[in-house]
Order: C-alpha cells, then sequence, then structure tokens
C-alpha cells in the first residue's frame, strides 16, 4: 500500500474527509426523529434480528462521504471525470432505493431494473465488460459484445442485489463490504491500478464512518440505498479488473464475492424448493440460523442486543475465509477453481447442520411444553 500514499499525496486527508463526511450524516440519521413509514419495520418483518426500531438511511452518510472527498479532494483531472461519472452511475440505484426507504413499497423488479439502469450507464461511462470467465464455452460467448454486455449486466445485478441479502445483522453486509474492499484494493495494487487501490480505501474509509454508527447497537441501518450502492461501487471495480487484468483469474474474484452470491443463490433454491416466490422474504438465512444458535446455545432470545452483534463477528469470520482464498489464488486458476468448490460445499454443510440444529431445539421446546 505504500506506492499508493507515495503517489496520492491527498490520499489521507481524502479518506479522512470521507471517514468524517459519512460518520457525521450517519450520526445525524441515527439522532433524528424522522418518522417514515418504514420506521421499525425491521421489527415486524419476517426476517426480523433486531430490538430495536432504526432509520434505514445509513447509506445516505456513505454516499455522502464518498461524494464529498471524491469530488473536493480528486487528484487529477482524469480521476475527478471517473469519480463524476462513477456517481452519476449511482443515479438510478440511489433514487429508487431512497424512495424505498422513505416507506414506499417497490416491486422488486422495479428496484432490479433501476440496478440495471446503474450497470449500463457503468458500462457506457468506462467501457468494461466481462469477456472471460476462465470458462472456455462462456467465454466464446463473451467474445460477442452484445451478450458481453447482457451477461454483464445480468451478472452485476445479481451481485448487487446480493449485499442486500446479506444485510440482515448489525454491522454484518457493511463489515463484509469493509473486507471485499481491502481485497480489491490488494489486487489493484497487485496488478499495478493503484487508481482503483486509492478509491476503495477512501470507499472503506466511508463504510467505517458508518459502521461506528450501526456497530454493535444498530442505532442506523444501511438501508437498501447503501446496501445497492455498496454492491454496485464493488461489483464494477471487479469487473473493471476482469477487463483490464485477464491474467487475474475470474474465480478468484468470484471468492471475494462468495459470501453474498453464495447466500443468494442458496435462498433462491431454498423458496423454489419450498414452492415460495424467489423475491418472497424468510427467516432462514445463514446469518439467522448463526444467531439463533447462539441464543439456543449460550444467551437466550431476550438477549439479542448481544446475539445479533456476536453473530456478526461469527459470519464475517466465515466470509473471509474465502476473500483470502481468492486474494492468495489470484493469478492461480485452478486453485481458485477447486477452492469455489470446496467453500461451495462447506457452505451447503454448515447450513444443513444449523437449520438440523434449530429444528431439534424447536422440537425439543415443543416437546417440553407438551409435558
Amino acid at each position: 500500500m505504500a506506492q499508493i500514499f507515495y503517489l496520492y499525496t491527498s490520499l489521507l486527508p481524502t479518506a479522512l474527509l470521507s471517514f468524517f463526511g459519512s460518520l457525521l450524516i450517519s450520526i445525524l440519521f441515527s439522532k433524528a426523529r424522522i418518522h417514515t413509514k418504514r420506521f421499525g419495520e425491521d421489527l415486524r418483518s419476517p426476517q426480523s434480528s433486531h430490538v430495536r426500531s432504526a432509520q434505514r438511511l445509513g447509506g445516505i452518510g456513505v454516499v455522502f462521504g464518498l461524494a464529498l472527498a471524491l469530488l473536493i479532494l480528486s487528484w487529477s483531472k482524469e480521476e475527478r471525470q471517473t469519480y463524476e461519472y462513477y456517481l452519476i452511475s449511482l443515479v438510478p440505484i440511489f433514487f429508487t432505493s431512497i424512495v424505498g426507504d422513505l416507506g414506499s413499497e417497490l416491486r422488486p423488479w422495479l428496484r432490479l431494473f433501476a440496478i440495471a439502469m446503474s450497470g449500463a450507464l457503468a458500462i457506457y461511462f468506462f467501457d468494461i465488460r466481462l469477456v472471460s470467465i476462465d470458462l472456455k464455452l462462456i467465454d466464446m460467448a463473451l467474445a460477442v459484445v452484445s451478450i458481453s454486455v447482457v451477461a454483464t449486466i445480468f451478472a452485476a445485478t445479481g451481485v448487487t442485489n446480493s449485499f442486500n441479502i446479506i444485510d440482515g445483522l448489525n454491522g454484518l453486509a457493511g463489515g463484509f463490504s469493509l473486507l471485499c474492499s481491502f481485497a480489491l484494493a490488494i489486487v489493484c495494487v497487485k496488478i499495478e491500478l493503484y487508481g482503483g487501490a486509492a478509491a476503495l480505501i477512501v470507499l472503506a474509509s466511508a463504510i467505517f464512518g458508518f459502521l461506528l454508527v450501526n456497530y454493535p447497537s444498530g442505532r442506523l441501518f444501511l438501508g437498501d440505498t447503501g446496501a445497492y450502492v455498496l454492491g454496485h461501487t464493488l461489483v464494477w471495480i471487479a469487473i473493471g479488473i476482469n477487463f483490464r487484468a485477464p491474467e487475474i483469474s475470474s474465480f478468484a474474484i468470484l471468492l471475494v464475492f462468495f459470501w453474498p452470491v453464495a447466500e443468494t443463490v442458496f435462498s433462491i433454491y431454498r423458496r423454489l424448493r419450498r414452492a415460495k416466490k424467489v423475491s418472497h422474504p424468510d427467516h432462514l438465512h445463514f446469518h439467522q440460523l448463526v444467531m439463533r444458535s447462539i441464543e439456543i446455545q449460550y444467551l437466550g432470545r431476550s438477549r439479542r442486543n448481544l446475539s445479533n452483534p456476536l453473530a456478526t463477528l461469527v459470519v464475517l469470520a466465515f466470509a473471509a475465509a474465502p476473500i483470502g482464498a481468492g486474494v492468495l489464488f489470484l493469478k492461480n486458476d485452478f486453485s481458485a477453481k477447486i477452492a469455489v468448490i470446496i467453500f461451495s460445499i462447506l457452505f451447503v454443510s454448515g447450513y444443513n447442520g444449523l437449520l438440523i440444529f434449530n429444528k431439534r431445539h424447536r422440537r425439543r421446546s415443543s416437546t417440553l411444553k407438551i409435558s
């Protein structure tokens, strides 16, 4: 990382401005008495994991910190234009998500359409797309520009949405995004893409400012806006890496995003298997099973203010393993593919183990009540 600070002497003040901008707005929203339609919804929803109501406007703090830092302290005219294009690409996601976070219920297809529109803007402004995923037959199809563009938007939309799927515990989506930012920054340094690494450090600073308010007490939630903005930003930086550095294994990049992608794919499978709509919410995500297991084994449900942040630490420890493997196997495609298979098996096995543990406890509790 020393090269980044040497090349960008203003990186430290930029990162600090991003951090304090995000922290200030996050504190203000956590204290504000804005009674939106969705205020308190997290306590009533099927996937609720919280004990207190909070605003879902944390994403505004992250975006504010980023915009403030990147536009005021840009390092060159070219980079300033890059950041302006990036912020423009956020417009469909940002305004659609804000409407949802403030209380208007939006159909899932509308949110996905907004994410896809932001993705299309990213392709238009930055001229990047998936050109290879290290699978021969698919790579042949990606050689056709129109197929590549559609496939890129589809994949990026799915990954961006997956960040909202894991936003279920205090600090989980933000903490994962922080790990992901540092991992991608290391990748950028290794391929000498120092501008990307510097931008990721500024992003990490904005995330950290929000996390100080969000974790462990959950005084402010990331909301759809924050989850989608972080997912969009990180996935398009990853696509840029794929486009500009074909020597980097696509499966290594997949390992960096493994946790939200695995959670999303398994959630879709689980709901289809139960004959539910794919968009139907439930309380069977991996992080929710971890939290309930902690409550069953140690704390009890009455101490969810502790089980929630503790579950975040446990899940982030699991999520960090594939991220570390991705950084380790950057240029070793075979090892990266084997790692994806191994972590997929571990994810499914761990999930089923947690599910069995929770079901046994539920049956045991029902038997005791009957007795």
